[in-house]
């Protein structure tokens, strides 16, 4: 007897694959399995033919985990701050723990404090860190950013000195309006 199988990958518009896909989405399969029996088949199999098994699967894109490592709060010295995504980040694969090679080099950095997002952080306040994965990334994974913690520039201390000022007047003479000139 013998047995061979072949496999059609196709996607979810229908497009036949050349091989097993291994990127994110949604595809079809067809599993062909041929049985023959020869003549000799020692144990006297009852079937012979053509089997078909068909179905959907999906492949999920992958979550990585994003941290910051660096500095995460700065006094203003009105100067642009800005985490740097290749040495103040750190990414996660959420399934293998493993850091995802290429990754951040790839995830663009903004800011936004208020709604208003920015290149960098000048002003005193607090900012959350937005995160775009690079288009070469983007189809297969996710962003996991709820570990991020907010980024704060904090206000400049202010001291402010006065000279002791004071002026004395004299009402003795019983002029109840006091005028300083």
């Amino acid at each position: 007897d013998m047995d061979s199988y072949t496999v059609e990958w196709r996607s979810a518009d229908g497009v036949i694959l050349t091989e097993a896909p291994v990127n994110a989405g949604v595809y079809e399969y067809t599993v062909i399995v041929r049985r023959l029996i020869s003549a000799d088949d020692p144990l006297k199999h009852e079937y012979d033919g053509e089997y078909v098994i068909s179905g959907v699967f999906k492949i999920e894109r992958r979550n990585v985990v994003v941290t910051v490592t660096g500095q995460t709060s700065f006094d203003y010295d009105g100067k642009e701050h800005m985490i740097d995504g290749t040495t103040d980040l750190k990414d996660v694969d959420a399934i293998t723990g493993q850091v995802v090679e290429g990754f951040l080099p790839t995830v663009q950095v903004a800011y936004s404090s208020n709604g208003i997002v920015t290149p960098n952080m000048v002003n005193a306040g607090t900012y959350s860190l937005v995160l775009t994965i690079g288009e070469e990334y983007a189809p297969n994974y996710t962003l996991d950013t709820s570990r991020l913690s907010s980024l704060r520039v904090y206000p400049k201390p202010v001291s402010v000195t006065v000279d002791p000022a004071s002026k004395t007047h004299d009402v003795t003479d019983g002029a109840k309006v006091c005028e300083i000139e």
